[in-house]
């Protein structure tokens, strides 16, 4: 039987995750009396939490940040995360993968903590063989790509890879891995560099099973689930 490994980003990808972080973003601020330099919308959401507290404060003095991060720390562990939603059918999805082989991995952007409270509370978290952040090694991995390396490099498998993001940063994982990648447009970003490949837009998760399938039939395996609902 033929099988993928399939690695997920996140937030926008399989949650949604947006009231809850854009909360978080606006108490950080007020904490430090600061007003969002730019709308606090679904947009900011994809890159490390340090690079869009910059952002959004238009600072970049380290105390500051340094400050900011922690005040989001503590508002998003304690109330945000709270907020997320799992996308319509994407556990009676992921359940289907998981039952044909499919072995799924997390590669996210967002700390590992509140990344394995939202998956525990959402029943997910036994779908996935494993569940990486850029936070999970000292240091920190410098990017998304560096950790996907990182990842794929410890599999003892040698099955065909697959990465499914929502942001230009999931794309340039994929490539520096040269495994294709999904761009879900449903979620939070824009895929607007074109020297990034891309395999198939998505705009539900009906549409990325049925990508799937098409990847994996040519390998020997005609599986197929039925997703239910649409992010």
């Amino acid at each position: 039987m033929a099988t993928m490994e399939l690695y997920f980003d996140l937030d926008g990808t399989l949650v949604d995750s947006a009231d809850g972080i854009l909360a978080s973003l606006e108490a950080a601020l007020a904490a430090f009396g600061l007003q969002p330099a730019v709308a606090l919308d679904r947009g900011l959401i994809g890159p490390p939490l340090r690079q869009t507290l910059q952002f959004v404060a238009a600072g970049t003095d380290p105390c500051l940040l340094d400050g900011l991060v922690a005040a989001f720390k503590a508002h998003y562990d304690r109330q945000g995360c709270l907020a997320t939603r799992p996308y319509p059918g994407v556990d009676q999805m992921l359940a289907a993968w998981a039952s044909q082989g499919h072995r799924m991995r997390v590669v996210t952007n967002k700390r590992l903590a509140p990344a394995l409270s939202i998956l525990r509370a959402l029943g997910l978290d036994t779908l996935f063989v494993g569940i990486h952040a850029l936070d999970e090694t000292d240091p920190p991995a410098p990017s998304k790509a560096d950790l996907l390396t990182r990842v794929v490099g410890q599999s003892k498998t040698r099955q065909m890879g697959l990465m499914v993001g929502d942001s230009p940063d999931d794309g340039r994982a994929a490539l520096a891995n040269k495994m294709p990648f999904i761009f879900a447009e449903y979620g939070y970003g824009r895929m607007d560099e074109p020297s990034i490949p891309v395999t198939a837009h998505i705009q539900s998760l009906p549409e990325l099973d049925a990508v799937v399938q098409s990847l994996v039939q040519p390998l020997g395996y005609p599986g197929g689930c039925h997703v239910r609902g649409t992010p």
